[in-house]
């Protein structure tokens, strides 16, 4: 594997890596409820899954969705964020693990369908 399905899967490695630092920090603070171990280890699972395979649609797709979403929850916690109640504090590291380590995969994975597309083109 190599090229961009390879940098692909590095960057999903690491986003799954610090979703999983992230789902045992807010188990810790959470008193040890295993309610919220579900969404985020199957964000994981998911994540690892479609980005060693990025080189198929399905993959590709896969990746599209997460990343989506990801984004969108970005998004909404800094809307929610400019209520008067709530603080959503954006720093550095918020901005890279939120949105530009998701935004850099979603490309990524966007790029491998575009190129898909026009594999099967003759010019």
């Amino acid at each position: 594997m190599k090229g961009y399905p390879q940098l692909a899967y590095v960057l999903v490695l690491l986003q799954a890596g610090l979703t999983t630092l992230a789902m045992l920090g807010e188990v810790m603070v959470m008193g040890g409820n295993p309610l919220y171990l579900p969404v985020p280890l199957a964000h994981t699972v998911l994540l690892v899954v479609a980005g060693s395979n990025i080189r198929r649609r399905w993959g590709a797709i896969t990746l599209t969705v997460l990343e989506s979403l990801s984004l969108l929850g970005f998004w909404l916690s800094v809307a929610i964020g400019f209520l008067p109640w709530v603080v959503y504090p954006v720093n550095l590291t918020g901005l890279l693990t939120d949105l530009a380590l998701p935004a850099s995969v979603l490309f990524l994975a966007l790029w491998s369908l575009a190129r898909r597309g026009t594999a099967g083109a003759v010019a």
